[in-house]
């Protein structure tokens, strides 16, 4: 996996959060298809837990949401 500014960011900050982390998963996204269309790198990530995505009763942790706010504006204010 090339490691973009993305990568860094979220590594360094999963770091102080205590249920975050990195890793791979059997599903789909279009990502991929937002990759190859504009020659870009790309990488899927998101708050809350995959067990309880797209489920009846879908929840997220404020805690959760906060975490990821802070991962998002640190991506859009960062430099590349």
């Amino acid at each position: 996996m090339k490691c973009t500014l993305l990568c860094p960011v979220v590594l360094d900050y999963q770091a102080g959060v205590p249920d975050a982390s990195l890793s791979g998963a059997a599903y789909a996204t279009e990502a991929c298809v937002y990759a190859e269309a504009l020659n870009v790198p790309s990488v899927v990530l998101g708050p809350g837990t995959i067990a309880d995505a797209h489920t009846k009763d879908e929840s997220l942790a404020i805690s959760q949401l906060k975490s990821a706010e802070n991962i998002y504006l640190t991506v859009m204010r960062s430099k590349e």
